[in-house]
């Protein structure tokens, strides 16, 4: 009975606190793309001159897409390892002390990766964002000056010229999944140092910990040791996510020609600049 009534409100709780970030994630979202699109709705024409098309198609489907679908899951799966991580921490210290001492140096090596490698990835991750734009702008050129390519014999040009944005955008996709690959492997060597640390320490202090007590502590530095990796890759994933809506808010700032809401004795009229007497 009471194992049932507490797994009864563990998914409870966990049901509450998935509708509530729903929630929160579409509001947020919807809220963001709506200041977004009125502000670029009332953006100078000077802005469409100076700013390529691909660039703004690339906030409001790419980067509109991040923050709706994988931003959530992110910050979620962060909040939820960190939770987990916290209580293996505590239980694997309760019941070998004598790790507490190791795990000062190796926390220090798991901070300095996770900061090392939070840094290096929320830049290749702009970096991926910020080349799948040109792709987008040459699309949209294309199709807008089919007719000219071909009456000027242009497409095996035009076909070059996208192979080099798709490459250069793989070219930032692929040095992203690198990075990934080598935080994996260091989190891997740190996991095994401190599983067999405890298992060294159950072994060392055989005669004071009890069968039962060494196996739960050697199931929960593989827990912590699994939980420490998605937990950095989560919060790292989430800053780099967080990309998307550092490069919306950008857009939510532009200066229009005219403000959202005017005055009811006010006419757009009224607005306008003097025309000078000279003119």
């Amino acid at each position: 009975g009471v194992f049932g009534a507490i797994s009864l409100a563990a998914a409870l709780v966990s049901a509450v606190g998935n509708l509530c970030i729903c929630f929160a994630a579409v509001g947020s979202a919807e809220r963001l793309h709506h200041k977004m699109l009125d502000c670029i709705v009332r953006c100078p024409m000077s802005f469409y001159d100076t700013t390529p098309l691909g660039r703004i198609i690339n906030r409001f489907s790419n980067d509109v897409a991040t923050v709706d679908m994988q931003l959530p899951d992110y910050l979620n799966q962060s909040f939820q390892m960190t939770l987990i991580l916290v209580s293996a921490l505590v239980t694997v210290v309760a019941v070998t002390p004598v790790l507490a001492v190791l795990l000062i140096p190796v926390g220090a090596i798991y901070f300095w990766l996770q900061n090392f490698y939070r840094c290096t990835s929320r830049e290749l991750q702009r970096l991926n964002n910020i080349t799948k734009s040109p792709i987008f702008a040459h699309l949209s050129e294309t199709l807008g000056g089919i007719t000219t390519i071909r009456a000027y014999n242009q497409s095996s040009q035009s076909f070059l010229t996208n192979m080099e944005h798709v490459d250069g955008n793989a070219l930032a996709f692929m040095l992203l999944n690198s990075a990934q690959r080598w935080i994996g492997l260091r989190l891997d060597i740190l996991g095994a140092i401190v599983v067999s640390s405890t298992a060294f320490a159950g072994i060392a202090n055989a005669q004071y910990l009890s069968p039962g007590l060494t196996g739960l502590a050697l199931t929960y530095a593989w827990t912590f040791v699994s939980y420490v990796s998605f937990t950095i890759r989560s919060c790292a994933d989430a800053e780099m996510k967080m990309n998307s809506v550092e490069r919306m808010l950008h857009y939510t700032g532009l200066e229009g020609e005219m403000p959202s809401l005017l005055p009811l004795d006010v006419s757009p009229a009224d607005m306008q600049p003097p025309v000078p007497p000279d003119w």
